[in-house]
C-alpha cells in the first residue's frame, strides 16, 4: 500500500528551551532523523510546523498548517490535505526511538480501517500512527470545534488498535514511543541513545 509520510515538526518548544527540531542526533538533527524513517517507508515526506524559512532538506515539502496554533491535530490536517496518497504514516519528530520497521508495520495494518494507532496500557499514540484521507471530516469538525485531542479522532473513525503484545516485537514500548519535552527529557534521551539504544 502506497502512502505519505507526515513528519510533525512542532511549534515553539516552549518547554524544552530551544527548537527541538534542530537538536543533534548523531550525524543528524532530530527532524532530519525522523524524516529518514520514513522515507524507508514511503515515497513523499511532508514536513508541518513552523519551520525556518532557512530549512531546507532535498525531496521534502513543507505545509503550513491551515489552523494555526491548533498543535499536532492542526498539523495532521494541513499534512493530508497535501498528500498525493490516499493515507499517510504520522510521526512526530520528538520521538527518536520509532523505527522505520515499526512504520512499515502499521502501515501494513491499514487495509480497511481509517487510522491505525498503536496502544500501550490502554494509551494510544496518535504522533506515531496512520491516518486516512476519510479521516478530514472529523479532524476538522473536532478542530471547527475547538477541540485539539488528537486522540479524539479515533473515537469518530473505524480504527484499528495495534496493541502492545504486536508492538513488543518491535522494543520496547516505554521506548519507542519516548518523547522529548523538556531538557530533561532530551538529556534521558542521550543517556538511552548511548546505551545502544535507537540510531
Amino acid at each position: 500500500m502506497a502512502v505519505s509520510g507526515i513528519v510533525l515538526a512542532g511549534g515553539r518548544s516552549v518547554r524544552m528551551g530551544t527548537d527541538k527540531t534542530q537538536l543533534a542526533w548523531g550525524r543528524h538533527t532530530l527532524l532530519e532523523q525522523a524524516v529518514c524513517r520514513l522515507r524507508g517507508v514511503t515515497d513523499e515526506v511532508l514536513v508541518v510546523g513552523n519551520l525556518e524559512s532557512t530549512y531546507f532538506l532535498q525531496g521534502v515539502r513543507k505545509v503550513q498548517d491551515r489552523y494555526a496554533g491548533r498543535g499536532p491535530l492542526g498539523g495532521i490536517h494541513a499534512g493530508l490535505l497535501e498528500s498525493k496518497h490516499e493515507a499517510a504514516i504520522v510521526l512526530s519528530c520528538d520521538m527518536p526511538f520509532v523505527t522505520a520497521k515499526l512504520a512499515a508495520f502499521l502501515v501494513a495494518q491499514s487495509d480497511g480501517f481509517a487510522a491505525v494507532t498503536p496502544r500501550c496500557r490502554g494509551r494510544v499514540e496518535p504522533l506515531c500512527a496512520v491516518y486516512a484521507r476519510s479521516c478530514l471530516a472529523a479532524i476538522e469538525d473536532l478542530l471547527q470545534a475547538g477541540e485539539n485531542q488528537v486522540r479524539q479522532v479515533f473515537c469518530k473513525v473505524n480504527t484499528c488498535y495495534v496493541e502492545e503484545e504486536a508492538l513488543q516485537l518491535f522494543g520496547d514500548t516505554n521506548q519507542l514511543f519516548f518523547n522529548l519535552n523538556t531538557p530533561q527529557d532530551w538529556q534521558e534521551a542521550l543517556r538511552r541513545k548511548e546505551e545502544g539504544h535507537g540510531c
